[in-house]
């Protein structure tokens, strides 16, 4: 290894330990709260440990992260609490290294450049207006989540899926290659891997990546056909499981009730003073991206995590629970994860054109700059958005 690699790897190490250090103080944090999220799934930790897999499989239909948690308490003997904020750590370093070396494959930028940026990227937060709505994530919406273990735990395995499916449309669409019975195993596992996490991802996978193979058939005349099924049947097995996650959810678990409804932004806007303008300032960054580089709009990548969103956002919009978990959001889950895989792909053209720009050019320039301005400013607001996490210990 040469010294300037050698040089990189220590830097992108650094920063992905000081975000395992950041997410640590921030799930302790947390946990304070007796309202938040992490002390139940804790619980479901305490239970894997006590009463065995049975139990936890008729509570929580997403149990991988009670493993992790039930797994780093049994080798580091600490308490439910503290294995959660370690195993919150090591998923965002997951996701960071992921990220990491998606933007250099792609960007072709310095490495140290990357790094820093790439831990920018995972600390931002939506534009916040503290007169226009108190709350800096509610009815915004975040690339970035914090309070909600399952999240943080499904997000590494989602960016897995979401570019191992971006690689294959890519693959057939410049070389005609289909998959490979080793390809397939891999994209069924880890879409199974993802339910076990939390189903978000899939639930914005299958209508958005079924609307874009649509097109594609229509694209091709028809001749995509047998690589269509065999991308849409390595869903079976997911699917599958998220039958069964629904059972539990809304049957064997203690805390079922109700069932789902179709609710037009009933839940959406019980947090948002206007969904439109929400919406703008949750994604503020990457419409700049795309509306002062319209081209991209045509990019394979741009058009799937496009319909991803779309069909989170309209899940999140349209549907309710019925129960006492009505406004928990728990059909926005799909919309959080996919404003995550807006900001990594309009992060990545950004840094494309930033590139590329014309820099004699004073538009270019200052179209560049603003794209920066924005991106800084919701940095920063995530940096405000963690700062809240951090309760003092009574």
């Amino acid at each position: 290894m040469e010294k300037s690699e050698k040089k990189n790897l220590i830097i992108m190490l650094f920063f992905a330990l000081f975000l395992f250090v950041i997410t640590y103080q921030v799930i302790m944090g947390a946990i304070r709260n007796p309202e938040s999220d992490y002390l139940g799934h804790a619980e479901n930790a305490e239970l894997l440990l006590n009463s065995g897999l049975g139990a936890v499989l008729h509570e929580i239909g997403y149990p991988l992260w009670a493993f992790l948690v039930a797994g780093i308490m049994k080798i580091s003997r600490a308490p439910a609490y503290e294995a959660s904020a370690i195993a919150g750590g090591l998923l965002n370093i997951l996701t960071y290294i992921m990220v990491y070396g998606y933007l250099v494959k792609e960007c072709k930028e310095e490495r140290l450049w990357v790094a820093v940026l790439s831990w920018f990227l995972l600390l931002a937060g939506p534009f916040y207006i503290p007169w226009y709505n108190q709350n800096v994530y509610l009815g915004q919406v975040t690339p970035n989540i914090w309070h909600n273990p399952t999240t943080i735990c499904v997000r590494p395995f989602a960016f897995a899926a979401f570019l191992l499916i971006l690689r294959l449309l890519k693959e057939y669409e410049e070389e005609q290659k289909k998959l490979t019975a080793k390809t397939w195993i891999l994209l069924a596992g880890l879409l199974v891997l993802c339910n076990l996490a939390k189903p978000s991802f899939v639930q914005i996978a299958v209508p958005g990546l079924a609307v874009y193979l649509l097109i594609l058939l229509a694209r091709t005349r028809g001749k995509a056909f047998g690589f269509c099924v065999q991308l849409a049947s390595a869903f079976i097995p997911c699917v599958c499981v998220m039958l069964w996650q629904m059972g539990v959810s809304f049957g064997t678990s203690s805390s079922a009730e109700g069932g789902i409804e179709i609710a037009w932004f009933d839940v959406m806007g019980a947090t948002s003073p206007s969904i439109p303008f929400s919406l703008l300032l949750g994604f503020l960054f990457p419409l700049y991206v795309v509306l002062t580089n319209i081209r991209i709009v045509k990019e394979r990548d741009v058009q799937v995590t496009f319909f991803m969103w779309l069909a989170g956002f309209l899940e999140a919009a349209s549907l309710a629970e019925t129960g006492y978990r009505r406004y928990h959001g728990n059909f926005g889950w799909g919309h959080v994860l996919s404003a995550f895989l807006v900001y990594v792909t309009a992060f990545r053209y950004f840094l494309k054109r930033n590139r590329e720009y014309d820099y004699q050019n004073l538009k270019d320039r200052i179209l560049v700059l603003g794209g920066w301005v924005i991106f800084i400013l919701q940095f920063f607001i995530g940096i405000y958005y963690i700062s809240t996490f951090f309760i003092p210990a009574a």
